[in-house]
Parts: structure tokens; C-alpha cells; sequence
């Protein structure tokens, strides 16, 4: 038997079946769907396109002259379709853009934001290095002043 694109199955004195007795599975399977042989005219159309995929709703029955189009339909679907992506493509590289222009913005701010809060702690250093100094110059003008009070006073002495 000669190789075939899809599958057959054993069925001869089938009205369809070569001299061997196969007939392909899609029309077996199409004619149990449809509860009746296939009329002359009809043939079965896989609708994903996958000779092998023979589930009863990938099927489809059609005048063989209705199938003939199908090659011209598909050719326009698909340019259709291109065109759509193409559209598509555009529309969400504009969306991309925008969300990245979102995300810069939110980025910036975090960053000033951060850049704020790392210069108010600058300050704030800055402040206590100052308010440091000015506590250790106080000791230290406070411990020198109290040594000249008490240089000059003699110690009293008090008669018991």
C-alpha cells in the first residue's frame, strides 16, 4: 500500500475505498457525524488543516467546488491576519513605549524621592556633627571658666 498524508482505515466494499479496501479515516469518521454516506460533489475539509487530525468537529463536508476556494480564502485570511499583526505590532510597541515612559517617571521620582531623603540626612549629620561641637566647646569653656572660679576662692575653714 502506498504511504498516504493521513490516515485510512480497512473497509473494503466501501463506495470510497481504493482497490485495496482502504478508505481514508475522515470520511468514515465525517459520514458517522453526518449519519449518512457522503453524497457525490462532497468532500471533507480538516478545518485546522492537519490531515491527521480527524476529530468530528475539525471536520467539515462541502461541494468540492466550495473546497476548491479554500486555498484562495486561506491566502486572503492570512493576509488579512499579517496585516492585523502588523497593526497589532504597532499598537502594542505604542503601549510598550508608553508603559516604559510610565516607568521611567515612577523610576525618576523614586530617585528624587531618595535623593531627598539622602540629602535631609545630610543635613541632619551635619546638625548633630554641629550641635556635637557645640556641646564639647561648652564642657570645655564651662570646665575652664569653673577652674577660674575656684582658683581664686580660698578653701574656708570652718571652726567646729
Amino acid at each position: 500500500m502506498k504511504a498516504k498524508p493521513y490516515d485510512v482505515v480497512f473497509y473494503p466494499g466501501h463506495p470510497r475505498a481504493d482497490p485495496e479496501g482502504f478508505v481514508p479515516k475522515y470520511v468514515v469518521v465525517a459520514e458517522e457525524k453526518l449519519g449518512r454516506p457522503l453524497y457525490k460533489g462532497e468532500t471533507v475539509h480538516h478545518l485546522d488543516f492537519d490531515k491527521t487530525n480527524d476529530d468530528p468537529d475539525n471536520l467539515l463536508i462541502l461541494q468540492r467546488s466550495d473546497h476548491a476556494r479554500i486555498p484562495r480564502l486561506q491566502a486572503e485570511f492570512i493576509f488579512e491576519v499579517l496585516k492585523k499583526r502588523d497593526e497589532y505590532r504597532t499598537w502594542l510597541l505604542e503601549r510598550l513605549q508608553d508603559t516604559l515612559k510610565d516607568e521611567a517617571i515612577h523610576l525618576k521620582e523614586q530617585i528624587l524621592a531618595k535623593e531627598a531623603v539622602r540629602k535631609r540626612l545630610q543635613v541632619r549629620i551635619k546638625r548633630t556633627e554641629g550641635m556635637n561641637y557645640v556641646r564639647q566647646r561648652a564642657k570645655e569653656i564651662f570646665s575652664s571658666v569653673q577652674d577660674d572660679i575656684f582658683s581664686g576662692c580660698r578653701t574656708l575653714e570652718v571652726a567646729p
